[in-house]
């Protein structure tokens, strides 16, 4: 679901040079992290980002546990800028940051994949995309479209983003917020792996399980990757 309402499929992102510099990042990240880390951390010490606010990812997530700690270290070894962005790794960063974070960085939890469950929604902060600002209001949760910030400096831990005015991408939410359009497709997607690992072939002797995936392929197992986006 997030793939499929996701903003950084559309626009400008699909741009060759825009596509190609998203495709050049994340192999520096993911084939040669102690490059990335080291270029990250020499351009991050120019005075021009002395007291600056930088968002990790405007697209993409923390696809590992060697990319998020490559960034802690960063973040440690640039202590005059401060960090922030939103992620849907709630147990990877609860195993690796929550308890031994860096002192200039904050996130906030972001609603609509597969660890929403995970979240305390009365007093953890987290954010949701909402059709619209009233909707977010009417289901009292702080409208940041002032600032960016306000996800990880508001008052209020309950966050609302109103959506993208892209007109398929409303389409296909069908006026619910990301968490509502994700949770009812996460029930329906799990009802389809339960009816096709219960399904059996007659035997004398035995049943034996089978998986109706496309060819005969079994579905691919909870949280397996499918492909990563990483932007900076």
């Amino acid at each position: 679901m997030c793939a499929q309402l996701c903003y950084a499929r559309v626009g400008t992102y699909r741009f060759k040079n825009v596509r190609a510099a998203h495709i050049r990042n994340l192999l520096l990240c993911r084939d040669a992290p102690e490059e990335f880390e080291r270029r990250m951390t020499e351009e991050l010490s120019h005075k021009r980002y002395a007291g600056k606010w930088i968002r990790l990812h405007d697209s993409g997530e923390f696809f590992s546990d060697e990319y998020l700690l490559t960034w802690t270290r960063i973040m440690r070894n640039s202590p005059g800028v401060r960090f922030y962005c939103y992620t849907k790794e709630i147990s990877r960063f609860r195993r690796l940051v929550v308890d031994d974070a860096p002192e200039n960085f904050l996130w906030c939890w972001s609603l609509g994949g597969k660890e929403d469950h995970l979240i305390d929604l009365k007093t953890e902060r987290h954010a949701d995309v909402f059709p619209t600002v009233e909707a977010l209001i009417a289901a009292d949760y702080t409208d940041q479209t002032e600032s960016d910030l306000l996800s990880v400096l508001s008052e209020s831990p309950l966050v609302g983003i109103p959506a993208n005015r892209i007109p398929h991408l409303l389409s296909r939410s069908k006026g619910r917020r990301h968490s509502a359009a994700f949770s009812g497709r996460a029930t329906r997607s799990s009802a389809r792996r339960t009816r096709a690992r219960t399904r059996t072939l007659p035997s004398r002797t035995a049943h034996v399980g089978v998986f109706s995936g496309r060819g005969g392929s079994p579905p691919l197992p909870e949280g397996a990757p499918t492909g990563t986006d990483v932007a900076y």
